[in-house]
């Protein structure tokens, strides 16, 4: 019997040291401080809980306007270019952005509140700490008591031998309580990371949103600018508006001429082996809906054609949508081709040197937001889509180039050079022999009939 009661005796000391490294391992996390001051804890949580799901239920009603306003935007696009339809279809793309900053301020709201739970969750952990922990140092003083007496002195001392039991059976108690201590401690420990985990990600949702938002208004702002703009030129008339599209549409086509002849100068020798194979999908989509509007080859369409037809792929974005990075790399430049020359070119643009020697222009944009030499990962939000430069409806253009020829050089040129076209005009945008083009949607994930617009899956590529 003595035996055994030594054998838990030890046991119950290994215990003991195991849970003087987890009180410290406690305490040490204890110092971190964590989030609002402790009066944010006055608010119940039934409270809290009624204001997100009040936060909830402003998100749904809102996403439903926005998913109504979308359908609407959708429909117009195919009709007829007019004054009253552009300076329509300039309204509602506003409309849809304020929409989407009302989206972004509740959940702001939301994730702030979640945010406040969850430090109330952490003040309500750590105080359940801090009582495990008083409980456990209670356990060890209790059993200190008995540290410096062998079994043989408790006998010795007791009147008799229920006594001596009565003890034994207390050191036993004390032994379990320290046990269902450290058990707890455990316990509380792993679920305080857990929801300090989860803070830190709201946190950096929190931060997200706020960028978003501060992007959104941004597009408001170009958007009030751009109907304002066509409202000074035209004074309104819809006579005055044909005019400019007739007077742009000739420059256009005076300035893919002349892209064309300076294009079909410049030589191309391939390097296949440096180029990732086709159909391996080296790069991810770089909107988060995908609709194809117009194929690689396509004779249609507003962008410049060679022998091999359309320069790139276009995707649908009726109103300013998130632009993300199709892979790693870095950018090799940026600009404004309606600076030097409206409605002839690519408008806003962002060209990355892909990390697999593929090369990507982003065109059509409303808002950048990468600097030239900057290093970007995939996915990443690099800008927003829009209506700028050649386009007759709000879309996002994609050319893709390869990044490095038979003397490994990369053949795409991002420079500024005088145009013939628009007289005196000096146009910054990427420039690349011709046989450097490459279909983008031979290096995107595969797709479906349902992820191209009617008539489109039909199109062949002319190369």
């Amino acid at each position: 019997m003595h035996r055994h009661f030594f054998h838990t005796y030890s046991s119950y000391r290994g215990i003991i040291a195991l849970s003087c490294v987890l009180i410290i391992g406690v305490m040490l996390a204890t110092l971190v401080p964590f989030g609002p001051a402790r009066e944010t804890s006055a608010q119940t949580e039934q409270e809290l809980q009624a204001q997100i799901n009040a936060a909830s239920n402003r998100i749904r009603e809102i996403e439903a306007r926005i998913a109504a306003l979308g359908q609407n935007i959708a429909e117009t696009a195919e009709e007829r270019r007019t004054l009253e339809q552009e300076l329509g279809r300039i309204e509602r793309e506003r409309q849809q952005l304020q929409n989407q900053i009302a989206l972004t301020d509740s959940q702001i709201d939301k994730t702030n509140l979640v945010i406040t739970d969850l430090s109330n969750n952490i003040l309500t952990t750590e105080e359940q700490i801090k009582i495990q922990q008083d409980g456990l140092r209670r356990s060890i003083q209790l059993r200190q008591q008995y540290d410096d007496i062998s079994l043989f002195e408790i006998l010795l001392t007791r009147n008799n031998i229920s006594e001596f039991w009565r003890d034994v059976d207390e050191l036993l108690t004390i032994q379990e309580a320290s046990q269902r201590h450290i058990y707890e401690l455990r316990g509380l420990t792993f679920s305080l990371a857990e929801i300090i985990k989860e803070q830190e990600v709201k946190k950096e949702e929190l931060e997200s949103l706020k960028k978003d938002i501060e992007d959104q208004r941004k597009l408001v702002d170009n958007n009030r600018q751009e109907q304002a703009q066509l409202v000074r030129e035209t004074r309104n008339q819809e006579e005055i508006y044909r005019q400019q599209l007739a007077a742009e549409e000739r420059r256009r086509q005076a300035f893919e001429e002349e892209i064309r002849a300076y294009e079909t100068q410049l030589k191309f020798l391939a390097n296949p082996t440096a180029l990732p194979p086709a159909g391996s999908a080296p790069l991810s989509w770089p909107l988060e809906n995908i609709l194809i509007t117009q194929q690689f080859g396509a004779r249609t369409g507003p962008h410049r054609t060679y022998t091999h037809g359309h320069s790139g792929v276009d995707f649908r974005a009726q109103t300013p949508q998130k632009l993300f990075s199709m892979a790693g790399g870095v950018v090799m430049g940026t600009g404004d081709t309606d600076l030097a020359c409206r409605g002839v070119s690519f408008g806003r643009w962002i060209t990355i040197r892909h990390d697999n020697n593929l090369v990507a222009t982003y065109a059509h944009l409303s808002l950048i937001n990468v600097q030239p030499g900057e290093r970007v990962a995939r996915g990443q939000l690099i800008g927003y889509t829009g209506n700028t430069g050649r386009t007759t409806a709000p879309h996002l253009h994609i050319s893709l180039y390869a990044g490095v020829d038979a003397n490994g050089n990369n053949p795409v040129e991002v420079s500024p050079a005088p145009s013939i076209a628009c007289t005196g005009a000096i146009l910054v945008q990427p420039r690349a022999p011709r046989e450097a083009y490459l279909d983008p949607l031979d290096y995107l994930p595969a797709t479906t009939r349902s992820m191209y617009k009617e008539g489109v899956f039909e199109q062949r590529s002319y190369r």
